[in-house]
């Protein structure tokens, strides 16, 4: 049978074609949670659907209690979890997520997440995390991760803590893993002395990095072709480059149009993602910017909502 829907459920942030019954508000806490689902353990959130949704591979209608490490699935119809933290997530039809009680590990398909603030998805290896106030599309697609941002700055770094990229809204970014232990960055932008130190702001990643190891003087003001070994930035946003060649952009290499931001290897072509705007190399990532949140039946329809 399946459990009550507890009255005042909110609708999550964005969101946006649900039933009035589903997004009627919500005042929501443990206690009421607890008399709710089939989570066993302490209760970290519920999962609400107009349809049938899975959970630990479970089929039920309507609703359910969370516990830590629930594998929640979404059918036919969109699932909105609302979290104890403050997160909210919604998961586009057929798309599956492991919600802990720490992150949510995307497993395939995509959704939306907002207020997740120190509660990041994961996937790939990737950690995405909005900043304040913003909330983030992401859609798994032939091994990438494809991220997007609505309200303010989502950032995704890999597994080390190196900030991959910041993605800003109006401009999605499709990310890749690159081979095992490959820490290479190769970045393009003008170079500025910034406190005493040389940096370069990336045309696609919108990530800083200092550069180390070079003499960069000559190439102020100018923008340059960086590749070298990444390492976090202690106490910064950004990466460190041990710099291991540094040149004028379109120089020592294949021809690349204004705005691409590099290449997997020295001086071999940049990759490309379907329908993106050129690409690069982000401490072993390849990032490409693209057009739109890609996203197969029931999710193409979810995610056309959710970009207006």
């Amino acid at each position: 049978m399946a459990a009550q829907i507890p009255p005042q459920f909110p609708k999550a942030e964005g969101i946006q074609g649900v039933s009035k019954s589903l997004v009627a508000g919500f005042v929501f806490s443990l206690a009421a949670l607890s008399a709710v689902g089939i989570a066993a353990g302490p209760v970290i959130g519920v999962a609400v659907s107009e349809g049938a949704l899975q959970v630990n591979q479970a089929t039920i209608q309507g609703n359910a209690n969370l516990e830590a490490g629930s594998l929640v699935k979404a059918l036919s119809a969109e699932v909105r979890v609302r979290l104890a933290r403050g997160a909210t997530a919604t998961l586009a039809p057929g798309s599956e997520a492991r919600f802990s009680g720490q992150a949510m590990e995307l497993r395939s398909g995509g959704g939306v997440i907002a207020n997740s603030g120190a509660y990041p998805v994961s996937a790939l290896d990737f950690h995405v995390r909005p900043q304040a106030g913003a909330r983030t599309q992401f859609y798994l697609q032939s091994g990438q991760l494809q991220v997007g941002a609505f309200g303010g700055e989502v950032q995704v770094t890999n597994r080390e803590g190196v900030l991959l990229a910041r993605v800003l809204p109006g401009k999605p970014l499709a990310i890749s893993p690159a081979a095992a232990n490959d820490r290479t960055s190769t970045m393009t932008g003008p170079l500025r002395l910034d406190g005493g130190r040389w940096i370069v702001r990336d045309e696609i990643t919108n990530v800083d990095a200092e550069l180390r190891g070079a003499n960069a003087a000559p190439f102020a003001g100018r923008r340059v072709e960086v590749t070298g070994m990444a390492l976090p930035a202690s106490g910064r946003t950004g990466q460190v480059i041990e710099v291991a060649r540094l040149v004028p952009a379109g120089q020592g290499g294949a021809a690349r149009p204004t705005g691409q931001s590099g290449s997997s290897k020295p001086g071999s072509s940049s990759p490309r993602s379907s329908g993106g705007q050129g690409g690069g190399m982000s401490s072993g990532a390849k990032v490409a910017l693209i057009a739109a949140i890609a996203g197969g039946a029931g999710a193409g329809i979810f995610f056309a909502t959710m970009s207006r």
